[in-house]
């Protein structure tokens, strides 16, 4: 019998964790039934653009309501209107939505001009290699003209030293290259340069070798398909995630969870805690500092057991997850389980999780961890609440922490337990699951081109 076996949990098998109008019931060990993540409706891939999976060396990340340039973050959002470019030494991996992924070399600069099928993206300088999936759309804007994918292949761009041609090579696949004064149809192993001031040549014999296809190579290794992971039984929005997570941790299935993932992390370690909230459209975003950290910090929810935390997947995005508690100077989250409650509740009461706790067992006040830690055994775990001042929000928070100790007035915190989305000076943008999945859904329709490609200096 598995750990899961002896669960309190509903069962979660095929759930799409979904906020709703509709309550999920399960029949639990002592006829207990209890409500569990909801569904929100079948439109619930709203999150269609991209995100910094892999961020090496320089690299500068503008957005497109910011005047200003950061540097770039692994798992930051990459939106419409946003602008990146890498400086030597500088690379990165970006993935789209619907299974295309980018690696731009150094002295590299690109724009994201839009999401509305097809991802359209501005290249203006250095190389770009592009892996696009079956179904994909992906069309390239250049000095020296488009390029559209026909379908599933590996596809390279360079811009030459002159900065007026680009060379088009098509590593795998097919591809239509245009431009004011022609088109061209390149066929996998072959290459054509092109010009504003010229059409695309007759396509020739290409073979890549250099160190960028030796990193891009060893990058998209890990999409070799295992057979040991659940790629069929995963939310559709989860599916393309799934490659970040090897040699991370491992899946486990029981009848009580389905498939849910446990991350190989030191002791102590806790959800939302390596990382920091910064502000996007969707409002504070998380952005974690696991090299995982895309797909469990913003589909599904979490949870804890004897064998310490785990995500449960699921298909509504959120840019974060999680309960908030504050107070007149400090401020404080916790991940949400699946019932819709944080796993360790602010009030000290276990609501998630499975194991050797009863939910609703009292563990100790979120600002008491030594008590929740002897009480759950499992020393160093912590409750998954984390605390910093209200103005740190934004900044790392490991290393802005507050000791659970040191709050003050926690009586008269304000607790927003069922989760929210904050704006900037902790205003509340969205209460609630559902309200979450709402915001993110409006926020995604109003993304529009805010900055239209061009080739200003990065």
């Amino acid at each position: 019998m598995t750990d899961a076996a002896r669960t309190d949990t509903p069962t979660l098998r095929g759930l799409r964790l979904l906020p709703a109008a509709v309550t999920l019931l399960a029949a639990l060990a002592g006829g207990a039934a209890l409500a569990t993540a909801q569904n929100d409706g079948d439109d619930d891939a709203y999150y269609r653009y991209a995100s910094l999976t892999q961020v090496e060396g320089d690299v500068w990340h503008q957005r497109a309501d910011d005047f200003g340039a950061n540097e770039a973050e692994t798992n930051s959002p990459f939106l419409p209107g946003d602008r990146i470019w890498t400086r030597e030494p500088g690379r990165v991996e970006i993935r789209f939505s619907g299974w295309v992924t980018g690696w731009m070399d150094e002295g590299t600069k690109l724009d994201y001009v839009e999401a509305d099928r097809p991802h359209r993206l501005g290249f203006w300088t250095g190389s770009l290699l592009l892996r696009v999936g079956e179904e994909s759309a992906v069309v390239v804007e250049t000095p020296g003209g488009m390029l559209t994918p026909q379908g599933e292949g590996l596809y390279r761009l360079d811009v030459l030293p002159d900065r007026r041609s680009v060379q088009f090579a098509v590593q795998e696949g097919i591809a239509t290259v245009s431009n004011e004064a022609g088109s061209v149809l390149v066929r996998g192993g072959n290459r054509t340069v092109a010009s504003a001031e010229s059409a695309p040549t007759s396509p020739e014999a290409y073979r890549a070798d250099d160190d960028f296809v030796e990193w891009a190579a060893h990058r998209q290794a890990r999409f070799v398909r295992d057979e040991d992971l659940p790629y069929d039984d995963l939310p559709d929005e989860v599916r393309e995630h799934v490659h970040d997570l090897k040699g991370h941790g491992h899946w486990t299935h029981d009848h009580s969870l389905g498939w849910h993932w446990y991350p190989a992390v030191a002791s102590g370690w806790s959800p939302y805690y390596h990382g920091r909230w910064a502000h996007t459209p969707f409002g504070y975003t998380w952005i974690s500092y696991d090299p995982w950290g895309w797909a469990p910090f913003h589909y599904g929810r979490w949870g804890h057991g004897p064998r310490g935390w785990y995500w449960l997947p699921g298909s509504a995005w959120s840019p974060g997850w999680v309960s908030w508690a504050y107070g007149p100077d400090w401020v404080g989250w916790s991940p949400l389980g699946a019932y819709g409650y944080p796993v360790y509740g602010f009030d000290g009461h276990y609501r998630g999780g499975y194991g050797r706790l009863a939910r609703g067992t009292v563990v100790g006040t979120a600002v008491r961890r030594g008590e929740a830690t002897r009480r759950t055994g499992r020393r160093g775990d912590r409750t998954g609440w984390a605390f910093t001042r209200r103005e740190a929000v934004g900044r790392v928070a490991s290393r802005n922490r507050l000791a659970a100790s040191s709050l003050r007035r926690v009586g008269d915190a304000r607790v927003l337990e069922r989760g929210a989305v904050l704006d900037r000076g902790l205003s509340r943008r969205a209460v609630g699951e559902t309200a979450i999945a709402r915001s993110a859904r409006v926020t995604a329709r109003g993304l529009s081109n805010a900055r239209p490609a061009t080739r200003g200096a990065a």
